[in-house]
């Protein structure tokens, strides 16, 4: 085996020194904003930049939580997309959990959908993500609708669409009508959430966003600036926030790059996001929300409910509400084995479905 020990040793020792400057300037960063946070300049919506969380041991409320589990896999002549979604609502009482529900069951049917069209490998991603986020959102929606006793909704991911999603939306009209029914689902959840009294989050949990890093801009010279260029918000965070405790909450679309995507466009004014972390050993989680009026005092409301629901995992922060829905939507090889032999055994060996050359390689 050829030596790269020398090649590692660099990388560690860079590493290390990236590190230590990202510990430094959460060291700094904390110490200027022990008090208030108007040194940010207007950036921030709290009082403070970091903001204990009220930890909530007689929790009394219905969380929801919805995931989606999704596989695709690409043929010679079509593609094929299987996802499923699944809402768990739990209740709390006094604390205590005292029991759960599934929407539309505990372990739904999944969907099927073969893709016809030729593009390429990154649209076909695209369609996919299309096709799962639907599902997902529009099992939102539906919650939203019908369960009026609901106090939280948590979704898995933001409540932004990832630019990347657009890609669906070239090719075929099938495609670009498939990602503009999309874009009315987001919207038609964020109203839906805007006239509901149920309290509608994305949890983020490995968020690649610098917006809470681009909003602090203001507190740091030009060296730690550019210090941070690289930075994830949650890999400073891992530094400035202790365990119990969120971030100031920050306009959504504000840490946008590019500016107001489609589905954004009149619910700029009601989308808010902030960080907390309520595990000793994991990361912070990056909260979207959806709010009319008081966004501060959402925010605490979100927190509070997370903080006393995830911190029993000390190394995982996720609302265990979260984790159940994505264990029952999770989709596994058995179920793709089992579409393929059901189609081969009732069309055959078409040539449309047979297997790419690179999946049919001989070892």
């Amino acid at each position: 085996m050829v030596d790269i020990s020398s090649g590692i040793d660099a990388i560690v020792s860079d590493l290390i020194g990236w590190e230590k400057k990202v510990v430094s300037i959460a060291k700094i960063l904390r110490d200027k904003t022990k008090g208030s946070a108007g040194e940010c300049g207007g950036n921030f919506l709290d009082d403070t930049l970091l903001v204990k969380v009220e930890l909530n041991n007689s929790l009394n409320c219905n969380v929801g939580g919805i995931d989606g589990g999704l596989i695709q896999k690409e043929y010679h002549g079509v593609n094929i997309i299987i996802t499923r979604a699944v809402c768990a609502v739990f209740k709390y009482k006094a604390g205590k959990l005292l029991g759960s529900e599934y929407y539309p069951s505990a372990f739904p049917k999944p969907e099927i959908k073969i893709v016809k069209s030729s593009f390429d490998p990154t649209s076909f991603s695209s369609i996919a993500s299309i096709v799962r986020l639907g599902r997902e959102l529009g099992l939102a929606c539906n919650m939203l609708s019908t369960q009026n006793d609901l106090d939280f909704l948590f979704l898995d991911g933001s409540l932004i669409l990832h630019p990347s999603v657009s890609g669906g939306s070239t090719g075929s009209v099938k495609n670009k009508q498939a990602y503009d029914d999309l874009l009315r689902t987001v919207k038609n959840m964020y109203m839906l959430a805007l006239e509901k009294d149920t309290v509608l989050s994305g949890i983020v949990e490995d968020s690649r966003s610098q917006a809470f890093i681009k909003n602090c801009r203001s507190m740091l010279d030009i060296e730690m600036v550019k210090s941070l260029v690289n930075v994830k918000d949650t890999h400073l965070l891992t530094y400035l926030l202790s365990v119990g405790e969120r971030t100031s909450v920050f306009r959504t679309v504000d840490g946008i790059d590019g500016g107001v995507t489609s589905e954004v466009k009149g619910f700029e004014n009601n989308l808010f996001s902030f960080y907390i972390r309520p595990s000793e050993f994991d990361r912070a989680l990056r909260i979207d929300f959806i709010a009319k009026n008081n966004p501060v005092m959402v925010a605490s409301k979100i927190a509070s409910s997370i903080f006393s629901m995830s911190r029993h995992n000390s190394a995982y922060g996720i609302p265990p509400v979260i984790i159940d829905a994505d264990q029952r939507a999770k989709l596994s090889g058995d179920e793709l084995s089992f579409v393929e032999n059901e189609i081969k055994r009732g069309a055959g060996n078409i040539a449309s479905f047979s297997e790419l050359r690179r999946n049919s390689r001989p070892v």
